[in-house]
């Protein structure tokens, strides 16, 4: 029988995220939850975990042990980025861990960068690459050979075709559907219940059956 090592993990987030997160870490069963840390809220508290005091403390927590990953509980990707700086400026060599639900199901040749969080049903077919600090709601599919860069959202319910790309910092909001051979573009917003049928530029925002451009950030 081969003994199974738990990685010791710290969740820094949201209060208001944190739960689902949890619940995630512990279904997945690989990382032994430390403690927790909240960004937003000093006087926050967890009934079953620790509250291991407020990131500026980060450095003198992790001094007291060996190896700690991190997992940010953050389900906006705006937000993960700000917590991610705001660690990595305190603790450039500080590591991340990825969380995949058990029911996930992963294609051949799946690619998933770290800090990705990938929550219960989703379906990520063959050859498709995931970036660093993505968020996958559940209950979705991304098709095959697809790349989505860093700080995505994806949320429930959405389908992805085939070699679709996404851009960073993208968010896909639910029950959207994107057609095959369609490029996302960086800081884009596609809004829920929307067909995306073509490709759409960086900074846009789309709605619609089909999507057509309701806002640009540019």
């Amino acid at each position: 029988m081969v003994n199974s090592v738990k990685n010791s993990v710290i969740i820094i987030g949201y209060h208001r995220d944190m739960s689902t997160v949890i619940s995630c870490v512990e279904a997945e069963n690989k990382n032994s939850i430390l403690g927790i840390i909240y960004f937003d809220d000093k006087n926050a508290s967890n009934s079953d975990y620790e509250r291991l005091g407020n990131i500026e403390d980060l450095s003198s927590i992790l001094k007291k042990y060996k190896k700690v990953y991190g997992i940010i509980a953050a389900f906006e990707n705006q937000k993960r980025k700000m917590i991610y700086e705001n660690i990595i400026s305190l603790v450039p060599e500080f590591n991340f861990k990825t969380v995949i639900h058990p029911s996930v199901i992963l294609g051949r040749e799946v690619s998933i960068g770290k800090g990705s969080f990938l929550m219960a049903n989703c379906i990520i077919n063959s050859n498709v690459t995931l970036g660093e600090f993505c968020f996958l709601s559940g209950n979705l599919s991304v098709g095959h050979d697809c790349i989505i860069n860093n700080f995505v959202d994806i949320e429930m319910n959405v389908t992805v075709g085939g070699y679709v790309q996404i851009g960073d910092f993208s968010k896909v909001e639910m029950s959207s559907k994107i057609i095959q051979n369609t490029k996302i573009g960086n800081l884009c917003g596609i809004l829920a219940n929307s067909l995306v049928t073509k490709d759409v530029k960086d900074y846009f925002t789309v709605y619609g059956t089909p999507a057509k451009i309701i806002k640009t950030q540019e």
